[in-house]
C-alpha cells in the first residue's frame, strides 16, 4: 500500500510526505507428516504454504485426559515427541507464528505402539519397532490430501490361546513363531 499524508491549516498546506507499506499475512495452511511412531516417541515434520513463519510451536496431548505439551519455539521443520506413554492415543497441532498471526494445522490423531510384552525368548537386537501378534493391536492410518490430514484409528481386539509375542528391528524371526519382520514397516 502505499499512504501520502498531506498536512493542512486554514491558509497553508505542506507537501506531501509518501510512504509504502507491505502487509505481511498470517502464515499459511500448515502441512505435517508423521514418520516414526514407536511405543514413547513419534517423529515429524512439517511446511506451510507461505514462507513468512518466525517460529513454529509443536503442541500434543492424550485424548482422554486434557494435560497438554509443547516444545516450545522451535526454528526448524522437524521434531521428536519423547517420553510419551505406551498403548495411548494423542492428538498434535503444529503451530506457525509470524508478526501478524498464528496459524494451526488440522489436528493429527496417533497411537503410541505397546510396551515390552514377552512369552518367551527374544531377539537380541530389541528395539521400539514391535510385532504383537494376539492381545490388542492399535494401528494408526494417516491419509494426507492437500487440505486435510486424517487420521483413522483401528483397534483390533483378539483373544487366542498359545500365541506369542516377537519384538525384533531389521529382518529377523521370532521365536515359537515363524514371523519376518522389515526394517522400514512399523509394527504395534
Amino acid at each position: 500500500y502505499t499512504i501520502s499524508i498531506i498536512a493542512t491549516s486554514t491558509y497553508l498546506f505542506s507537501d506531501a510526505t509518501t510512504f509504502e507499506i507491505t502487509l505481511i499475512p498470517a502464515p499459511g495452511q500448515v502441512f505435517v507428516s508423521v514418520s516414526s511412531i514407536t511405543a514413547t516417541s513419534v517423529s515429524l515434520s512439517w511446511s506451510a504454504s507461505s514462507e513468512r513463519v518466525a517460529s513454529w510451536e509443536v503442541v500434543w496431548r492424550p485424548t482422554d485426559r486434557g494435560t497438554e505439551s509443547t516444545s516450545g519455539s522451535l526454528s526448524g521443520t522437524a521434531y521428536t515427541i519423547h517420553q510419551l506413554d505406551p498403548s495411548t492415543i494423542y492428538t498434535l497441532t503444529v503451530r506457525a507464528t509470524n508478526v501478524a498471526g498464528t496459524t494451526d494445522s488440522t489436528p493429527i490423531l496417533f497411537s503410541t505402539g505397546a510396551t515390552d510384552v514377552f512369552q518367551g525368548e527374544s531377539s537380541s537386537s530389541e528395539t521400539d519397532t514391535s510385532a504383537i501378534i494376539g492381545g490388542v493391536v492399535a494401528v494408526a492410518f494417516m491419509i494426507t490430501t492437500s487440505l486435510t490430514v486424517i487420521a483413522i484409528v483401528i483397534l483390533v481386539l483378539r483373544s487366542c490361546r498359545g500365541i506369542s509375542t516377537a519384538r525384533t528391528q531389521g529382518t529377523g524371526r521370532a521365536t515359537n513363531q515363524s514371523l519376518e519382520l522389515s526394517e522400514a514397516t512399523y509394527y504395534a
